[in-house]
């Protein structure tokens, strides 16, 4: 009898060991399953929005740069912004790993500003566009493009106005209604960079040239921007005039179109202006 008991006692240990082993089994999959369907995934989210907000920070750096040196007129000085297009990820299996890809392109972004007489004179044109592109695993891709002197950042299929567009109304001690523009182009390759790691843009102010104009009553001046982002354009400075206190199809009016490639044309025409002062600035651009 004491054999039996003593065997019977032997199994029921051996059956609990299993059962543990098997519970402790399952807790660990469930842990490892929860890191990778919630933890990890999150972690990868929140770099890769940390990426995004790094290269919106130096976009806006970039055209605070070229704003800086296009005011004080500083031909000949150089300024430099470093821009990350990605990332490696965390250390566990590469989460929240994204690349990005950056774009200089002389031809896009071109602006040209008229008068509204037949046919018009031009008293300005500027072109030249800085694209960056993410591609992402958790977070919506976003673009960002500073064309025209905005910055555009779009994303599932709308687009924002950041950085405002050096167009600036004002009016002065005496009445007079005076439009500023700084009109700005980027010369260099059109190059194209992608991957994880940081590049580094310097700009550098060649030459500027500064007019101003006294517009004749009946007379208007008109900017045209070709863009992607037609509407965009629209609201943002459909907005901005409203709130000086301008009124739509008296004070100003606006179109859109599109040229054969495929751009947007957006174009605005003041009608009520007494003076317009004119900036127009030239820009080399390196990337490294």
């Amino acid at each position: 009898m004491r054999f039996l008991r003593r065997g019977f006692s032997e199994d029921r240990y051996g059956v609990t060991n299993v059962v543990s082993l098997v519970l402790i089994t399952g807790i660990v999959i469930s842990l490892i399953g929860l890191v990778f369907t919630s933890y990890l995934p999150a972690w990868g989210k929140d770099v890769e929005a940390q990426t995004l907000n790094s290269v919106m920070d130096s976009f806006m750096d970039l055209k605070g740069s070229m704003d800086t040196l296009s005011v004080n007129g500083d031909e000949g000085v150089s300024l430099t912004t470093s821009i990350k297009l990605g990332s490696t990820g965390g250390p566990v299996f590469g989460f929240g790993r994204m690349t990005g890809s950056l774009e200089v392109n002389a031809d896009w972004g071109r602006m040209v500003i008229s008068d509204t007489g037949v046919p018009p004179k031009n008293y300005g044109i500027s072109r030249g566009s800085i694209e960056y592109k993410s591609s992402n695993n958790y977070v919506d891709e976003q673009n960002i493009h500073l064309e025209g002197g905005a910055i555009v950042r779009e994303q599932l299929g709308s687009s924002v106005i950041k950085g405002p567009p050096n167009i600036i109304i004002s009016e002065d001690a005496g009445g007079e209604l005076i439009l500023y523009v700084l009109s700005t182009s980027i010369e260099g390759e059109m190059n194209s960079y992608s991957g994880t790691g940081t590049n580094m843009i310097t700009m550098t102010l060649i030459s500027h040239t500064d007019t101003s104009y006294d517009i004749p009553p009946g007379s208007g001046i008109s900017i045209t921007i070709r863009t992607m982002f037609g509407l965009t354009w629209e609201g943002h400075m459909d907005g901005y005039l409203q709130s000086h206190g301008l009124v739509r199809d008296t004070d100003y009016s606006i179109s859109l179109g599109s040229d054969p490639e495929g751009f947007d044309t957006f174009g605005i025409t003041f009608l009520t202006l007494d003076r317009m002062d004119l900036r127009t600035t030239f820009f080399s651009v390196y990337i490294t």
